[in-house]
């Protein structure tokens, strides 16, 4: 029970970030990243769908077998206008934890491969949101990269847009 309710508050938050965010994409702002080069050594965790698209572009979604990632992908295949992994972090499951970290990793080295500190960016800023609950933004080269913790819930957001997009 306590499963499918976590899962729908998950899928409920990945609707919302999609229909607010996604809403102001423009279409000419991409990320210089394709679709294979997100999915690399992610496509053994994460089974990926096409969904409906969005404002004009195509939307991609996927989710791990236990429902516990998420990963969403608008735009061409060729060239993405933005990316966002989200991720439970259960306190009551450490192997979870491992596996969604080593995706977040991942994530990080395929969406932002010019940024040699990208991940510990990261990891440091979901430390310092603990803290703070307070979304933290970073700006490398043309990539807006922001990550969200909604601590009550356990779960993590990382979006990669392009830095002008709305």
């Amino acid at each position: 029970m306590k499963k499918n309710i976590v899962l729908t508050i998950l899928l409920i938050f990945l609707l919302f970030i999609s229909l607010e965010t996604n809403a102001q994409i423009d279409k000419h702002l991409t990320i210089g990243i394709s679709y294979n080069q997100i999915m690399a050594y992610l496509d053994q965790y994460i089974s990926m769908s096409k969904s409906s698209d969005i404002d004009g572009q195509p939307r991609y979604n996927g989710q791990t077998s236990d429902n516990l990632a998420f990963l969403e992908i608008i735009g061409d295949k060729r060239d993405i206008s933005q990316a966002g992994l989200m991720f439970g972090i259960p306190s009551d499951s450490p192997d979870i934890i491992v596996r969604n970290t080593g995706i977040l990793i991942r994530f990080m080295k395929n969406v932002v491969p010019e940024w040699n500190g990208g991940t510990e960016w990261v990891t440091s800023a979901l430390e310092r949101i603990s803290t703070t609950n307070k979304p933290e933004r970073i700006i490398m080269g043309n990539k807006l990269i922001e990550v969200q913790l909604i601590k009550v819930y356990g779960i993590a957001c990382v979006t990669v847009k392009h830095k002008n997009a709305i």
